[in-house]
């Protein structure tokens, strides 16, 4: 298990490398790395395939231009996965509130539903 965690820290080491030289490739690599597990926590927090997919996107290419900023205190896994939370975290707050809204009957106005309230005694 060492050996395979050791073999992931240089390639990571060897990617940032890359990223941070502007290496032609090494956003691809990226992508290919680390996409679909920055998608499945991103669909986790959204709860949306499209909002996970843009949150996704805007994650790899944030990571891209602010790859400077990875210090190398955390693991580069653990660092992207911040920042993709943090983006489909902020994807989710920006998204439209759903309607509380609930129709008694056809002919009946709407009612406005309420959330129960709790009173300590």
């Amino acid at each position: 298990m060492s050996h395979m965690l050791d073999a992931q820290i240089d390639s990571d080491a060897a990617l940032v490398g890359a990223l941070r030289r502007e290496d032609p490739d090494a956003a691809d690599r990226l992508v290919e790395r680390y996409g679909e597990r920055l998608y499945r926590l991103a669909a986790c927090v959204t709860g949306a395939r499209e909002d996970a997919e843009e949150a996704t996107q805007v994650a790899l290419v944030k990571a891209v231009r602010t790859i400077e900023t990875f210090k190398g205190d955390s693991s580069f896994g653990g660092w992207l996965d911040r920042l993709a939370a943090g983006v489909a975290h902020r994807k989710l707050l920006r998204r439209p509130p759903k309607s509380e809204t609930v129709a008694l009957d056809d002919d009946a106005a709407p009612v406005r539903s309420r959330r129960p309230t709790f009173q300590s005694q």
